[in-house]
């Protein structure tokens, strides 16, 4: 972000986290801190940042605080919340996005990206990059997206004389799994996130309660929680992990699921497509090759519903007057198109860049209203 790193370095570096950091540093190194999820492609990020980054920035270090999904929300909400200062980046989706832009808790990137040559706006996937706009207004810079799907051993369902749909149902997904389920060899027949959290078991559950016809809310926000079609789809994924699942689900999430069909102890796994990037790589995956993909599976309701789960993984600065350097250029070390030149991690993460910037003052906590963009929670990656 050439231009506008000029425009905004010049002013001093005061700290968002701590008194550690004056403004009379301002001409040393400083230090920014970024709280991210501790998936693959965040580890990517932070390999990537020395040689990027921290390269073109000498005088800021990149200091990761990583976080599970659960304690990452937690912790960084609360901050932003309360105008604490403890990250000066933070790793946001488009859930939190149009909240946190009407709260005034981070800044319009709009005036930064536009004014930046070397920073491509028009190159940015447009479903993603809207679901982190609000009003045609960029709130935060994304780095990848994702969506949802099925992973599957080829050359298992092959042995077993089965085969995959292209375009599979629960079902026959469930039919599939149980027969792949073999305790002997400590095989499950499919792996599914039991770990509790919205952005953890409730991510792949939610497409679940989609495609059956179910809802959290509805346009008055009425619980519909007891609802057949939120209870079918409930107890449908609850029973399919004690059926097939792994052993000791409640206490996996994202990379033990990926783990686990690593280690060979997983005919299947659903979850987001990033996954791919992890157990099919070649370079540390003795399962590559040996992958097979599938849409998220459907339910048969008589509105025949999709699956809906898009959840663009994205970075938001905390602190912008305090912090004006962030603003300008930390998203510089993210993969994407710079000038023309796009980054991309060894898993390839994806084509988009990441950052949002909070500005000061205070906010009370608000809760998003049925029909505000991206008011139904969706998982991390």
């Amino acid at each position: 972000m050439a231009s506008a790193a000029a425009a905004v370095t010049v002013a001093g570096l005061a700290a968002c986290s701590s008194s550690s950091n004056s403004p009379t540093q301002a001409t040393g190194k400083q230090t920014i801190t970024v709280a991210v999820v501790n998936n693959p492609q965040m580890i990517d990020i932070q390999k990537l940042t020395p040689k990027g980054f921290e390269a073109s920035h000498p005088n800021i270090k990149v200091k990761y605080v990583t976080l599970d999904e659960n304690t990452l929300r937690d912790q960084v909400t609360k901050d932003v919340a309360a105008s604490g200062g403890q990250f000066d980046v933070v790793m946001i989706g488009p859930y939190e996005t149009p909240i946190w832009a009407k709260n005034h808790w981070i800044d319009d990137l709009t005036p930064y990206a536009s004014k930046d040559t070397a920073y491509n706006v028009s190159d940015l996937i447009k479903p993603i990059k809207d679901s982190l706009s609000v009003n045609g207004h960029l709130y935060a810079s994304p780095f990848y997206g994702e969506s949802s799907f099925l992973m599957y051993r080829k050359d298992l369902l092959a042995k077993a004389g089965l085969s995959m749909s292209a375009h599979p149902t629960w079902d026959q997904v469930a039919a599939i799994a149980k027969k792949l389920k073999n305790p002997a060899k400590g095989m499950a027949g499919i792996c599914l996130r039991g770990k509790t959290g919205w952005g953890e078991n409730l991510a792949p559950l939610d497409t679940v309660v989609n495609t059956m016809g179910g809802q959290w809310f509805d346009m008055n926000w009425n619980a519909h929680l007891t609802s057949p079609a939120f209870e079918k789809a409930t107890n449908f994924y609850v029973n399919l992990i004690k059926a097939a699942g792994e052993s000791g689900a409640g206490n996996f999430s994202f990379n033990e699921c990926a783990n686990a069909m690593e280690q060979q102890k997983a005919a299947m796994w659903y979850d987001a497509t990033v996954g791919a990037s992890v157990i099919d790589d070649p370079k540390q995956s003795p399962i590559a090759g040996k992958l097979g993909f599938a849409p998220a599976p459907t339910d048969m309701t008589p509105r025949q519903r999709q699956p809906s789960r898009r959840q663009p993984a994205t970075v938001c600065g905390c602190a912008v007057r305090q912090r004006p350097r962030v603003r300008g250029s930390w998203h510089q070390g993210l993969p994407g198109d710079h000038g023309g030149h796009r980054r991309a991690g060894n898993r390839g993460a994806g084509a988009e860049q990441g950052t949002g910037l909070r500005p000061t003052g205070r906010a009370e906590p608000q809760v998003s209203r049925p029909g505000d963009r991206n008011d139904v929670a969706s998982s991390r990656r």
